[in-house]
């Protein structure tokens, strides 16, 4: 085990949202039987929360970052609500990938056992006038992605996750998705 850690280059440092997939257990006890991660990276739209006016410099420096200082967007939003479509009661954990320490958590968590699962997120065609599209051709989201195990490894086999997504704005959304990198 390494007795030294190093902050990583600026171009390495993202933001890793982990998913976790909580189900129940046969007792009935919610548990997290699984995880998805994926990578972000910060941008000027999307970065961490500054210090709020009501909270005291040294409140703000002992507590930075909470997990409601992290950002969170439509394309989090969307894929979290596409996951709780399998898994009602997941949640989200963001992370930073800042140290070389991080890194070596976030191999550990990747170098459990996996499952593939398809993520496909496609137009939310409600309220459309569908004579209209017949014939038509639209984008649609379609990943398989690494479901790692916190337990049994039979929890996470045969998944597939639906989402939906706005119609107007499904080809913007479509190719914001494309650039997530799933771990």
């Amino acid at each position: 085990m390494a007795n030294t850690i190093q902050i990583l280059p600026a171009k390495e440092v993202k933001l890793i949202k982990q998913i976790n997939l909580v189900s129940q257990n046969r007792h009935g006890v919610e548990i997290i039987i699984g995880f998805l991660f994926y990578e972000r990276n910060f941008s000027s739209n999307y970065k961490m929360a500054g210090r709020k006016e009501n909270v005291s410099e040294l409140e703000y420096l002992l507590t930075y970052p909470k997990q409601n200082d992290f950002p969170e967007d439509e394309i989090d939003i969307l894929l979290l609500n596409t996951i709780k479509s399998e898994f009602p009661k997941s949640t989200v954990f963001n992370k930073t990938l800042f140290t070389t320490s991080d890194v070596l958590i976030l191999k550990n968590y990747t170098n459990r056992p996996s499952e593939k699962a398809d993520i496909i997120i496609s137009p939310d065609f409600s309220g459309q006038q569908l004579e209209n599209l017949v014939g038509k051709s639209f984008k649609q989201f379609g990943e398989s992605v690494n479901l790692y195990a916190n337990g049994p490894i039979d929890y996470l086999k045969n998944i597939m996750f639906n989402g939906e997504c706005d119609f107007a704005r499904h080809a913007e959304i479509i190719d914001q998705l494309y650039r997530i990198e799933f771990l």
